[in-house]
């Protein structure tokens, strides 16, 4: 064999890491690159929070939350369905059942005013047994017919009381976020005026109150609109303090029906008068094995009392 006489090994050529000054290094500095310094702790509450925050969203696990959601408050966040966002699986009266990609949730929850969440068993029964006042129902189910091969038959299952309980838990939701949703619009059409006439109805009232109980007493807000408006002070004082007496019942009478509309699908525990309670307030007809015992529906199956307007509420 011939003798190689050039040099291929040229590792000896390379300086030798001097590594023995690293063992020396003081616990508190660290080596970063070519420098030492020392090892930084985070001190500031704000940046403590931060890092805590970007902790916990690496521990975030890849899934979906679950959840009822009006589309108003959705939209705010700006974001289309997507396999990779959301999907909606039910929508009624407006309120959306969601599935949501849980890293996406946790990027615009911040943007959500009210949502309830549910959980996956929730999400994939509830919707298929609203409404169910039947010990029985008909679903399809994959058999092996006399040719071998595997075909869909429907065939008579009983309904599980779990599923009824999940169904009657996902109404109550939804109809209350219905209800709240509703109610906030009313009340924020309540005043039925422009917000530049609203904000001055403290400073009316105010003044009309201190110029009631002594005539003397200063009130320049009320002064420049008897001006304005061509009225004596007592009269319009007069009128603001009526008005206020009648803007305080009819929202006390508004915010009493809330609560008590609201209340009763919250105390509901059964689904024969959540029914009852869908057609009233939610004009969402009951079955009409239900509606006939009630009386609501003849036997051909007609409402005696008319069709429902689907879409508009019974309060």
């Amino acid at each position: 064999m011939e003798n190689n006489r050039f040099v291929t090994n040229r590792d000896f050529l390379k300086p030798k890491e001097d590594t023995a000054w690293k063992k020396r290094i003081p616990a508190e500095l660290i080596e970063d690159e070519e420098f030492l310094r020392p090892t930084y702790v985070p001190q500031h509450p704000l940046e403590l929070e931060t890092k805590k925050f970007i902790k916990d969203k690496e521990l975030i696990k890849e899934g979906y939350i679950y959840m009822l959601i009006h589309e108003d408050t959705l939209r705010v966040a700006d974001i289309k369905p997507h396999s990779t966002t959301y999907s909606v699986v039910f929508n009624f009266h407006n309120v959306s059942t969601v599935k949501m990609n849980k890293l996406v949730f946790e990027t615009v929850k911040s943007c959500f005013k009210r949502y309830i969440e549910i959980d996956e068993k929730e999400f994939i029964n509830a919707p298929r047994f609203q409404g169910e006042v039947r010990s029985h129902y008909k679903d399809y189910v994959m058999e092996m017919n006399d040719e071998g091969e595997m075909v869909h038959v429907k065939k008579k299952k009983k309904v599980e009381t779990k599923n009824i309980q999940l169904a009657l838990s996902y109404m109550k939701k939804q109809a209350i976020l219905v209800i709240e949703h509703e109610f906030d619009l009313r009340f924020k059409n309540f005043k039925n005026c422009c917000d530049v006439e609203s904000e001055s109805w403290l400073y009316q009232l105010e003044e009309a109150r201190r110029f009631t109980e002594d005539e003397k007493s200063k009130t320049p807000f009320i002064d420049i609109l008897c001006m304005t408006r061509g009225m004596q002070k007592g009269e319009l004082v007069k009128r603001v303090l009526k008005n206020h007496d009648k803007y305080l019942i009819d929202y006390a009478s508004l915010l009493g029906k809330y609560h008590a509309i609201r209340s009763q699908f919250r105390n509901c525990d059964n689904m024969w008068d959540m029914n009852i309670l869908y057609e009233d307030y939610l004009n969402v007809g009951m079955p009409i094995k239900q509606g006939q015992k009630l009386g609501r529906i003849d036997e051909n199956q007609q409402r005696l009392d008319g069709d429902l307007a689907y879409g508009t509420f019974g309060f």
